[in-house]
Parts: C-alpha cells; structure tokens; sequence
C-alpha cells in the first residue's frame, strides 16, 4: 500500500490517534470499511493459487519483514473474524441496554 492508502485506511492509528476520536459519524465508518473492502478485492483479486507462496517484504520498526501470499491472506481472515465478533459483541450490549 502506498502512504495515501494507509493514511485512508488508518494504518497506523494507536490510542494516541484512535478511530474514534476523529469524530466520524457511523456512516463515515461504513462508507471507509466499504471502500477499504473493495480495495482489498481489487488488490487481491490479481493473485492466483500459484502466487499463494509467493513472499512480500515490509520494514516493521527496526526489521525487515518477508512474509507469504499464503500467510496474509490467514492473518486477513483472522483479522476480520475478531472484528466480527466486536461487532456482534457491540450489537449485544447495544440490544440489552
């Protein structure tokens, strides 16, 4: 991803610079997830099963890092599967209150 992408996707967003303080409204964030969504497809969607070994490199703090298509794609998937259960998770404490 290119810095315009992971500004627009909040790639580095800590408790210092969270989500949640900029103030968007609950549309903002349905509209952002949507188009991170679809980047993510169109991004993905060029790879085939023989580029699932295929290794990419990322500089993370003082190291470089060298990981799979294969390994990314598991970490995407976990990634959504909690914030999946965040989301149910806000749906019931926003049902029983």
């Amino acid at each position: 991803m290119d810095e315009e992408a992971k500004r627009f996707a909040h790639w580095d967003d800590t408790t210092e610079t969270d989500f949640a303080e900029k103030n968007y409204s609950v549309k903002d964030c349905i509209e952002r997830i949507d188009e991170i969504n679809r980047m993510s497809r169109k991004i993905l969607g060029g790879f085939s099963d023989e580029d699932l070994e295929r290794m990419f490199g990322f500089d993370q703090k003082d190291k470089r890092v060298e990981v799979s298509l294969r390994w990314v794609l598991h970490h995407l998937l976990d990634h959504k599967a909690t914030h999946k259960g965040q989301i149910m998770m806000l749906k019931r404490l926003l049902r029983d209150s």
